[in-house]
């Protein structure tokens, strides 16, 4: 299969129509009057007639063919069945971009994955270069998070043939925008006269879809690529025309706090990529045992819900999955959710204007919003409240607790900021809630941070 930069230029190919054309303007109908001194002159002409009958013909056929070829160049064809072209020219930087993103994993029966053609295409044209005659290599891996395995231009070509061969699937997707930037980086850096920047990738839409304020900035790389000398950009599509796959997106919960002996809901959200109806099975696993399974039926292109109420009996670390049978991509079957399941949450409420007055406390409302129990004892929610005052905060060791509260507090100490910062780094939460009382300057010089 072939195309063309400037298919319009074929027009010019009917030009080879012109040799032929004048050939026959000059066609010229000759009276005959025999002469007798012609007689020996004719029979000389006619032994050598079919060979000037042969010559004049190749000649026209030359003109004519020289016409069209100049048409075609002009028209610039491109080879899709010859990726390798050019590639035996001396001096060659070829940049080497592979899309190792999960998609390329996908299997068809009796034939390669995306990612064993790329990897085939890839070691047949680091064996067409020689860096004895100035070849160089650049190999770059294109996802989510783009590896640039050999981002400077290097003549180490055994080196890049042994990592196209050791090149695995990542568990990322694709992106043009975030690649393609190293292999402009690779080009700018080349010194060969000519520069070969050949993607060989799945063509999934994700790669090339954009946000409206990085289509400016990649319309730009592009420009750029294209500016570069001797440079010669190549697109390989190693996927399948069609796919049926249906992935599992993520798993979430409804509820921002889990605790034990409650029904809590989850959901997985699955998303059918294909361009037909499928049927599924979803299996839930809750700390990698089953748990549940469900029948889906998901249109073509469209998205669907699964939800599952869960109890969970004990407290401490879960993860719950959602996984689809086996498809095409298997990368995308399954999706986690890992959390802490509460018995209750801890909570430090720093009361930093106490009163004895119910009405006039600080933080009464908030406590009450927390945990609306009708006495101090009693817990209606997860929430476990320990109020302390401004005092006391110094002393209290913050890492027993899940949330901490500062209410209007006058000022925070050396030693409580130091605290809280570790608190935080370790995963800690804090509420800041500013009121009349709190010095600014001191609050500023303490939690900048």
């Amino acid at each position: 299969m072939s195309w063309f930069l400037n298919p319009g230029m074929l027009l010019f190919a009917a030009c080879g129509a012109i040799p032929v054309i004048i050939h026959l303007f000059n066609r010229q109908q000759y009276k005959r009057i025999a002469w007798a001194a012609m007689e020996f002159l004719l029979a000389a002409i006619k032994r050598t007639q079919s060979r000037l009958r042969l010559e004049n013909l190749l000649l026209l056929l030359a003109r004519i063919a020289i016409m069209i070829l100049l048409a075609l160049a002009l028209a610039q064809p491109l080879l899709e069945n010859n990726p390798l072209a050019g590639l035996e020219s001396s001096e060659t930087h070829l940049i080497l971009v592979i899309d190792n993103s999960y998609s390329m994993g996908l299997t068809r029966a009796g034939r390669p994955s995306p990612l064993e053609t790329a990897r085939g295409l890839a070691s047949e044209m680091l064996g067409r270069l020689d860096a004895s005659r100035g070849d160089k290599v650049s190999l770059i891996m294109m996802s989510d998070e783009p590896d640039a395995v050999i981002a400077e231009p290097s003549m180490q070509i055994d080196f890049a043939k042994k990592k196209v061969l050791e090149l695995e699937l990542s568990d990322y997707g694709t992106s043009a925008i975030r690649t393609l930037p190293l292999a402009l980086a690779a080009a700018k850096k080349s010194t060969n006269a000519r520069k070969d920047l050949i993607l060989l990738t799945d063509a999934q839409r994700l790669a090339w879809n954009l946000e409206e304020s990085e289509k400016d900035k990649f319309h730009q790389m592009l420009t750029e690529l294209s500016a570069v000398p001797g440079m010669n950009i190549r697109i390989i599509d190693v996927g399948a025309e069609d796919t049926a796959n249906v992935a599992v997106e993520r798993v979430t919960s409804a509820d921002a706090v889990i605790g034990v002996n409650q029904s809590y809901k989850f959901s997985a959200r699955l998303h059918n990529f294909g361009r037909t109806e499928s049927q599924r099975y979803l299996t839930w696993y809750v700390d990698g045992t089953k748990h549940d399974a469900v029948a889906v039926t998901i249109g073509a292109g469209e998205e669907a819900t699964v939800d599952l109420n869960l109890v969970l009996p004990e407290a401490g670390p879960h993860t719950l999955t959602a996984e689809l049978d086996a498809d095409a991509v298997s990368a995308d079957n399954k999706a986690s959710l890992a959390f802490d399941a509460k018995q209750s949450v801890q909570v430090l409420l720093v009361d930093g204007e106490p009163s004895s007055d119910t009405f006039d406390d600080e933080v009464i409302f908030l406590r009450l919003a927390l945990n609306p129990s009708m006495t101090a004892d009693e817990r209606v929610t997860l929430y476990d409240i320990e109020t302390v005052r401004d005092i006391v905060f110094s002393e209290t060791d913050v890492r027993r607790y899940d949330l901490v509260i500062i209410a209007n507090l006058e000022m925070i100490y050396e030693e409580n900021a130091t605290n809280l910062e570790a608190y935080v780094k370790a995963g800690g939460g804090v509420l800041f809630f500013l009121g009349k009382r709190i010095n600014p300057k001191g609050w500023n010089d303490m939690l900048y941070k």
